[in-house]
């Protein structure tokens, strides 16, 4: 905390003499300067002594330069002068004009002059660029002055056509080095913003923060000191930092362990509630005897009751449901006889309601006849006037047809049918012009489906290429379940690594032919082998790093290497292809056959020798490979050799001969060259997939013009064939317009001609009509006599059933009495029956209980079984304390007490103990960084103590010498 707080303290003090010193800055400048001062260039300041790292630069008295000013400026051929010479003053010197007078280019005059770069003044890049446009060369002297001395003459020439430059000082030549020397000599820095700032690069200079302004300040005209402790501060603040982190992190540690024991100590307090609570719950348990015999033994004495009271029920109700039968077949008896009169009643009421029935459908029908007779007549009397209209309307539509067929029309076709015929010949021209579009497009679509396909083919080898990578995931999951776990961890944080971190050697390596997988799957070490799950380094903190967090933290098993310098020669082979395959039959070495980064390739040759191996799909001679002494180790058809030197006979070897197993995770391998040749294949597909879908649609457009012209001629073909169809039909309708005269005029001559039938006909319904109402009449007069005798009926039929209905209702309501009554009795009976089985039960049940009473709390430990004594006491003198569902809810609740105390650890006390040992170790640890911290913050606090006052002085003395520059 306290070091934290030195640091806030620290930066506020120096933003505020950065406040300081652009106060009085602002303080010094005049309001009075001309609108078009656009740039003012301090080349000199006027002390009678500058210092810089500890010497005193002279002034010469008699004309007020000090040491290392400029005198003399002269530019030749440079940007826009031809020539110039510029002559400053000791005090400050100002440029003043307007825009695009030069002032600038003085300026990059006095940089470049000095030693400076082009890209020091954000300008150009080359120097040739500042030569002016036309000439071919260009040149810049600077007098610096030099007191009690010959002043110093620096001059620079470049040419237009080279990025050279020649240096001269004093008109001899030199290098750019010395000048460099020459000009720090003279505390010079143009490439200091406090000291040099381009116009260019002022947005360079506003970025600077406080802290960078200082450091730019002091170097400017400090005291070389000065900047030494600051950074020695800056490092001290550092250490500090570090070194207060470290601190919290151990005393965060430390407060975690004893956290830790704490809990460990609240898991034995835990321990003892815990067994408290099983004793409590041992003791309810041996109560559930007695309260369940309590209960049992209440429950029988209430049945005892409820048996005598449901007896007196049964005897009370048996007593009165005998008098009741005989009252119930009287009103029987009266209710039969009721019944029968009113069905005698009933048949002759309903034999006079079907006369009736029969009545009114008679007159019913008679009636309808008379309507249909009546709209027979009506209809009649509507047509006579109807016909007569029509005779007229005919006569006025024969005499229009007559006067329409006076001229008839003509039927002449011969010019439109020419026109036809030459439109139907233009049209066929531009459908085989369209028939050649559409087969163009046709052989474009049908290359674009092609093109088409070879994408979709070459993508899924892709894609098969890529579930080759699954497959090897798969296996390293399978096979390799921690390295497969480290895997997914370095994708994630591959990031934080500074140098390459390969994946497992599984992931990394591809056979060229796939046929020879067993062989390398074997040289490997086999598919669980150590190599195949091997993640290789290339730099040592990444190496720590994983293997700190992967094997010491997470406890994985895992195989990371970091293999010293690996050279080419790890590659090499004992003898050329050429010669391996002519004098020993071989196909390749190993290491031909695989690919993986040359890295990773070195590192598994330097592990398997994989460069030295040969190997072949057919067998070999192994007497002459072995003989040769060449090979230690070598492959052919399904075996595997090694080679080792005969401790029996000299000068000859023996040979150990293995069976090569089939590869289980080599089998599936990607060619990067077969995978780079789809791609771009992929793309050259695409490219001429897109040229078909352009010419298609050229051909789309050409297609639509030609559609659209043959549109256009087969509606000129449609409208001349309409006229011609006109022309047709006016001569179709000439014809059927006289068909129709001839047929409106038969037809009116028979309208005329008509007999009268129709009188006739409505003479003979109006006799009709009258025979039937006199049939209705006769009808309507025998219903009245019907209904007379029916209504007489009716009301004697009613006073019968008004009688049944009450003798049912007093039966009825008899008979429910009744049958409710033996309802009751049956209903007393099956109570007392089933009491007395309760009663039965109990009495069993309590024998029973009283056998268990007696044995209660004999399995009680023997430090229980006092308290439980008078529980028994207390229970006989006031009787049960609980219920039995009171009782089972106590003791869940109980075990759930004792359940949820989970932390109880019969290693607690030893675990207390070796963290103990830790916490005491880590205290003695803070103790010292606390102590390394004081001492941190003395040493801060004395290096300030020497720097701020000093810092603060120069800062004076800048304000005091920029303001004497304005005076």
């Amino acid at each position: 905390m306290v070091a934290g707080s030195t640091k806030r303290h620290q930066d506020h003090e120096e933003e505020d003499h950065a406040a300081t010193k652009r106060q009085r800055l602002d303080d010094d400048s005049s309001p009075s300067e001309e609108d078009d001062l656009e740039e003012i260039l301090t080349t000199n300041t006027t002390p009678s002594l500058i210092e810089h790292n500890d010497i005193a630069l002279p002034i010469d008295e008699e004309d007020g330069f000090v040491e290392g000013s400029i005198v003399k400026i002269t530019l030749t051929n440079f940007v826009t002068y031809d020539y110039c010479e510029v002559f400053p003053d000791p005090q400050m010197n100002m440029i003043i004009g307007p825009n695009g007078t030069g002032k600038s280019t003085i300026v990059c005059a006095i940089a470049l002059g000095l030693g400076g770069t082009p890209a020091l003044l954000g300008r150009a890049k080359n120097i040739q660029e500042f030569v002016k446009t036309g000439q071919d060369e260009a040149t810049i002297s600077i007098e610096l002055k030099k007191v009690n001395d010959r002043n110093i003459v620096i001059q620079r020439s470049f040419k237009k056509s080279s990025n050279s430059t020649v240096w001269k000082v004093n008109g001899k030549s030199t290098t750019y080095k010395e000048v460099l020397n020459i000009v720090h000599s003279l505390n010079i820095q143009v490439d200091n913003l406090c000291q040099f700032l381009p116009q260019d690069r002022v947005a360079e200079f506003a970025e600077l923060t406080p802290p960078q302004l200082l450091e730019k300040t002091q170097e400017a005209v400090g005291e070389k000191q000065l900047y030494e402790m600051q950074q020695k501060l800056i490092d001290l603040r550092n250490k500090q930092k570090a070194l207060q982190h470290t601190l919290k992190s151990d005393i965060d540690h430390l407060a975690t362990l004893n956290a830790r024991n704490e809990d460990l100590r609240r898991d034995v307090d835990r321990m003892k509630q815990k067994q408290k609570i099983l004793n409590e719950v041992e003791l309810l348990k041996a109560q559930e005897p007695l309260i369940k015999y309590s209960e049992v033994n209440k429950q029988l004495e209430d049945l005892k009751k409820q048996v005598e009271e449901q007896k007196a029920i049964v005897r009370k109700v048996n007593a009165e449901y005998a008098p009741l039968q005989e009252l119930l077949k009287e009103h029987e008896n009266e209710l039969k006889k009721t019944i029968a009169k009113s069905a005698d009643e009933a048949k002759n009421c309903n034999g006079y309601t079907q006369e009736l029935k029969d009545l009114l459908v008679k007159i019913k029908t008679i009636k309808d006849g008379i309507d249909a007779r009546k709209a027979d007549i009506k209809a009649i009397e509507k047509r006579i006037p109807e016909k007569e209209q029509k005779v007229r309307s005919m006569t006025n539509r024969i005499n229009e047809l007559e006067e329409t067929l006076k001229e008839p029309p003509s039927n002449d076709t011969s010019e439109i049918e020419a026109n036809i015929t030459s439109i139907n010949r233009e049209i066929s021209e531009q459908r085989d012009k369209n028939d050649e579009v559409q087969s163009e497009a046709r052989e474009l679509a049908i290359k674009k489906r092609q093109e088409s396909r070879q994408i979709e083919n070459k993508n899924q080898r892709l894609n098969d290429m890529k579930n080759t990578l699954n497959i090897r995931l798969q296996h390293l999951q399978q096979y390799h379940p921690d390295t497969f776990k480290a895997y997914n961890w370095l994708k994630e944080h591959r990031q934080e690594f500074k140098g390459r971190v390969y994946n497992p050697i599984l992931l990394e390596l591809n056979l060229k032919d796939s046929r020879y997988a067993s062989h390398i799957e074997r040289i490997l070490g086999g598919f669980r082998s150590n190599m195949l799950r091997t993640i290789v380094f290339e730099n040592e903190e990444d190496y720590i790093k994983f293997t700190r967090f992967a094997a010491d933290e997470q406890k994985w098993r895992i195989t990371a290497a970091l293999p010293e310098e690996l050279s080419d020669d790890l590659l090499n082979k004992p003898t050329t292809t050429e010669e391996l395959r002519e004098k020993f039959k071989f196909e390749h070495y190993m290491v031909d056959l695989v690919q993986a980064p040359k890295y990773l390739l070195k590192y598994i040759c330097l592990e398997t020798k994989m460069n030295m191996i040969p190997v072949s799909l057919k067998p070999t001679d192994e007497r002459h490979i072995a003989n040769s002494g060449i090979f230690q180790k070598f492959t052919a058809a399904q075996s595997y050799y090694n080679v080792r030197p005969n401790r029996y006979r000299h000068g000859t070897y023996q040979t150990e001969v293995n069976h090569l197993p089939p590869a289980r995770v080599l089998n599936d391998s990607v060619d990067n060259e077969e995978r780079r040749n789809l791609i771009e294949s992929i793309r050259t597909h695409q490219a001429n997939m897109q040229q078909c879908e352009q010419d298609l649609k050229e051909l789309s457009k050409k297609k639509d013009t030609i559609d659209q012209a043959i549109r256009e001629l087969e509606f000129k073909k449609s409208d001349l064939q309409s006229q011609k169809r006109d022309i047709h039909i006016a001569a179709q309708q000439y014809e059927a317009r006289k068909r129709r005269l001839r047929q409106l005029i038969e037809e009116r001559d028979q309208l005329k001609n008509e007999p009268e039938e129709d009188r006739v006909k409505m003479d003979r319904y109006k006799e009709m009509i009258q025979e039937l109402i006199e049939e209705e009449a006769e009808h309507l007069s025998n219903y009245t006599n019907i209904a007379e005798k029916m209504v007489e009926a009716y009301r004697a039929c009613s006073r019968r059933k008004l009688e049944s209905i009450v003798a049912t209702a007093k039966y009825d309501a008899l008979k429910s009495y009744i049958r409710n009554q033996a309802s009751a009795l049956e209903e007393a009976q099956k109570t007392l029956s089933s009491y007395k089985r309760e009663h039965d039960m109990l009495a069993n049940r309590v024998k029973t209980l009283m056998g268990a009473v007696r044995t209660a709390g004999k399995e009680l430990p023997d430090e229980l079984r006092e308290e439980f004594t008078a529980v028994v006491r207390h229970w006989k003198e006031n009787g049960p304390t609980y219920t039995v569902e009171e009782l089972g809810l106590k003791i869940r609740e109980k075990e759930g007490e004792a359940s949820a105390i989970r932390y109880a650890n019969p290693d607690a006390m030893r675990h207390f103990e070796e963290r103990m040992s830790k916490i005491n170790q880590l205290q003695r640890t803070i103790d010292v960084r606390k102590r390394d911290l004081e001492e941190i913050d003395a040493k801060i606090t004395e290096l300030r103590e020497q720097w701020e006052p000093r810092i603060d002085g120069l800062i004076k003395r800048i304000s005091d010498k920029f303001s004497e520059a304005f005076q």
